[in-house]
């Protein structure tokens, strides 16, 4: 019966504690396989998550903002007139049972059958169960976006996936660029999850985060050590334009490396043709920072000595948030880095295979025996935690006394069986 608000404290805490006995019976059964271990990791995840929103409601409970517990603890007292409160709970109870006539809490297989009959993780055919990463489509965007290479193949964009200092300032600051960068993490977050859910990633990226608030107000973030902000300021000590008396003559006098380099100095855009570049700078002879054309200046830059203080603000915190999605990237994946490197391995291997030994290896089963990542436990605290859970046959939380240990074992053996489906 859960009529009452302590009825139903009671029960959340009997199901928590049945939560907690099946964890433990699971991972009492290793699991051998790739796919045994990602059915019990799931499985254990889903148990977590329960418990997890069932502790929240009981915390509630006993915070009692609305006094209800305390209300009704009182009324268990019944005051002056013990008597007439008993039998009020009495016909209370009569009349609930009255109306679930026949009702009865469910035995602890029908309970836990919700867990064990749950809807495995689904996989595309180019991740083999979580085996390999698919980032085809990904591929394709970044060779078709002007950030991007169109000679990139995709073996070569699995070793720069997560490099992005090589790519051009000034094409980062544009909206396919911010699909790009949320399109990778939102796939790396749901593979992450599907393949590692006793993992927190919560966890991971806030600390992630921190590090990266850290070293950004430092300047040691690779690529970002000016925040994204360019000063722009006269180029006359790369380039004196006014000793010129044309463009070709100028470009001729000093060469092509120099016009860039009086172009990044001035904090204005270095890409385009030769040509483009020289008329570019040409264009600024005689005229101060504040006189020049706004759409010659790359993203970011900020004029020093100006009143400008609201608009470098603005762009450093649009910098900030590009670098913030790049070294998201970067962490997820380096956690992911066992299944980044494997599908290296398995996308040069598919490259020496004939059409008929493809087609083989397609019909054989995906399943396989798990090696085990030296690393992996120490990045991963939260499972080791559990695992050492699971081992702790005799731990005082799970059995009362003595004399209940028998019943405990009996228990945890029913548990166990239903999981794994035997009867």
């Amino acid at each position: 019966m859960a009529s009452t608000l302590l009825e139903r404290t009671r029960e959340s805490h009997e199901e928590i504690e049945r939560l907690e006995r099946a964890i433990c019976a699971d991972f009492r059964n290793e699991a051998v396989t790739h796919k045994e271990r990602l059915a019990q990791n799931h499985r254990v995840r889903s148990m977590l998550d329960d418990m997890a929103d069932k502790s929240k409601r009981l915390r509630a409970v006993y915070e009692d903002a609305d006094g209800v517990r305390k209300e009704e603890i009182e009324a268990l007292g019944g005051g002056s007139n013990v008597f007439s409160a008993f039998y009020d709970r009495l016909k209370e109870t009569r009349d609930y049972h009255k109306q679930f006539a026949g009702y009865h809490a469910p035995l602890s297989d029908e309970f836990l059958r919700q867990y064990r009959d749950g809807k495995p993780p689904e996989f595309s055919g180019e991740e083999a169960s979580g085996r390999y990463l698919d980032l085809h489509a990904h591929h394709r965007q970044f060779q078709n976006a002007p950030f991007g290479s169109k000679d990139c193949e995709y073996i070569a964009y699995l070793s720069v996936v997560g490099d992005f200092e090589p790519i051009a300032r000034e094409k980062k600051f544009n909206k396919k660029y911010d699909e790009y960068l949320s399109g990778l993490v939102g796939y790396l977050r749901g593979f992450h999850a599907r393949v590692k859910p006793l993992v927190f990633l919560d966890t991971v990226t806030r600390k992630a985060e921190e590090e990266f608030e850290e070293r950004w107000a430092t300047g040691a973030i690779p690529g970002w050590e000016d925040k994204g902000l360019v000063a722009v300021k006269s180029g006359a000590d790369v380039v004196d334009l006014e000793a010129f008396a044309t463009a070709e003559e100028m470009e001729t006098a000093v060469g092509a490396d120099k016009v860039k380099e009086a172009l990044a100095a001035m904090g204005l855009k270095q890409g385009g043709t030769p040509t483009q570049r020289r008329d570019r700078l040409w264009s600024t002879r005689g005229k101060s920072p504040g006189e020049i054309d706004k759409k010659l200046f790359a993203k970011g830059a900020v004029f020093v000595g100006s009143d400008a203080g609201d608009d470098a603000r603005k762009k450093e915190e649009r910098a900030k948030g590009v670098a913030r999605a790049e070294g998201l990237v970067a962490t997820l994946l380096e956690h992911l880095r066992q299944q980044l490197e494997a599908t290296k391995g398995n996308v040069e291997k598919k490259a020496t295979l004939s059409l008929a030994e493809l087609e083989a290896e397609a019909e054989e089963d995906d399943d396989w025996v798990e090696e085990e990542d030296e690393d992996e436990d120490e990045e991963d605290d939260s499972e080791s935690v559990l695992l050492s859970l699971g081992d702790s046959e005799d731990d005082e939380v799970f059995s009362d006394d003595s004399e209940d240990e028998e019943d405990d074992d009996v228990e945890d053996d029913d548990e166990d069986d239903w999981l794994h489906g035997r009867t």
